[in-house]
């Protein structure tokens, strides 16, 4: 008798972790898990440090936004939030190797209606032999001083360092400027390095062509 309330208490316990199973494979499928239950398990990251808040008002309405960088374990972000201190954008950069990190951002105005943040990543550098560091330009773009439509685009490099093992060494920056090179009331983004020349022409809608 002890052993057929034994067998028939696991039994009862299995449905019972069935029957919940089913439930919630059922309310994943059609919609009803809500969001805190999923948050619930989603792991924390183990490395994780953000920025001082940088305060600038992107839209001038006289009210300050901010800027806060943050690394999350191998990640590098980038956050806009609204005077709320509420995020309103996040831009995830492309890390490349160690020391990664944003070293500089300016606030530029492509035409009378159309802003940019120019953003420089140090996308980080190797550890073997040969010693290899780039940065790269991306940008952030909206239009008529509307933050619900942030556009941002990952650019071309505009530095690298390279050493070998054996004597060979070099740093190569590229200068950044802006012009209205065609008359069309748009500045384009020129990135230089001696005779070589890419232009970063901005179409509007948060879309780039690179030539």
């Amino acid at each position: 008798m002890l052993k057929l309330l034994a067998l028939f208490t696991l039994f009862m316990a299995s449905n019972s972790g069935y029957a919940q199973d089913e439930r919630f494979i059922r309310k994943l499928l059609s919609g009803d898990l809500g969001v805190e239950g999923v948050e619930e398990n989603k792991p924390k990251p183990h490395f994780h440090v953000a920025s001082a808040m940088y305060e600038i008002d992107l839209n001038s309405d006289n009210r300050v936004e901010s800027i806060v960088i943050e690394k999350k374990d191998s990640e590098d972000w980038l956050h806009i939030q609204n005077y709320e201190r509420q995020i309103i954008y996040s831009l995830k950069f492309v890390r490349k190797g160690w020391e990664s990190d944003v070293y500089k951002i300016n606030l530029r105005k492509l035409s009378d209606n159309t802003h940019v943040l120019l953003v420089r990543y140090y996308e980080g550098h190797n550890q073997g032999d040969n010693f290899t560091g780039t940065a790269r330009l991306y940008t952030i773009s909206w239009e008529n001083n509307d933050l619900t439509k942030i556009s941002s685009l990952r650019g071309p490099e505009i530095w690298d360092e390279f050493r070998d093992s054996k004597i060979h060494y070099h740093q190569r920056p590229q200068l950044i400027s802006l012009n209205d090179l065609d008359g069309d009331g748009y500045k384009e983004i020129s990135i230089r390095h001696h005779l070589s020349t890419k232009v970063m022409k901005y179409l509007g809608k948060g879309e780039w062509q690179l030539r």
